[in-house]
């Protein structure tokens, strides 16, 4: 039930954020505080440790996490806009998972 619900909350806001119904203020409104948990990443050893795992498969992620902040500080609201229009205007692939009664 609660499931459902999220799920149609989900698809509504996919819906509204892939027709272009998002302005400057919401995004402004999600932008800061994840970028003030970014901040805060970063300046965690743990959470570094965790990050630089797999560094030795994929040497250019350090710099990526470092690079992150501006990047996302630097989108605009139409780039946003776009990718939501690209990623979010198809049907989702859904897959419910069942397991097997035991007998």
């Amino acid at each position: 039930q609660d499931l459902g619900r999220d799920l149609l909350r989900r698809d509504l806001l996919a819906a509204h954020l892939a027709a272009g119904q998002i302005t400057g203020r919401m995004l402004e409104g999600a932008r800061k505080p994840l970028l003030a948990l970014v901040a805060a990443d970063l300046s965690d050893n743990e959470w570094w440790a965790s990050q630089l795992q797999g560094s030795s498969r994929d040497p250019t992620a350090p710099q990526a996490l470092v690079e992150a902040p501006a990047i996302l500080a630097a989108l605009d609201l139409d780039e946003v806009k776009r990718a939501a229009a690209a990623w979010l205007s198809p049907s989702p692939i859904v897959v419910v998972a069942t397991p097997e009664l035991r007998k």
